[in-house]
């Protein structure tokens, strides 16, 4: 399953400014409300299309490795993808 998700807010830990240790990351669905911009008059766009099938949810997630931290940003749209990492064991009969 893919998501596309619009960061909302990015807030700063364990530190200041530059010097922060880690980051709380908050997304959500993307979508055409005023908030994101709203979609083209004629409705078509690739946004309008992920919201008409993950139409609300949201996903907070913590950062700190210091390669990842700060590089991701308020307003900056990203997939996410979810793959099944462990098949639950089949029922016994």
């Amino acid at each position: 399953m893919r998501a596309k998700m619009l960061v909302s807010k990015v807030q700063n830990w364990g530190g200041h400014g530059a010097a922060s240790t880690g980051q709380s990351i908050y997304m959500f669905p993307v979508g055409g409300d005023k908030v994101q911009g709203g979609y083209p008059t004629d409705g078509v766009d690739e946004d309008n299309t992920f919201s008409l099938w993950t139409p609300g949810g949201s996903l907070e997630l913590s950062v700190n490795n210091p390669a990842l931290v700060g590089a991701i940003k308020e307003g900056e749209r990203y997939y996410v993808d979810f793959t099944l990492a462990n098949p639950a064991p089949a029922a016994a009969d």
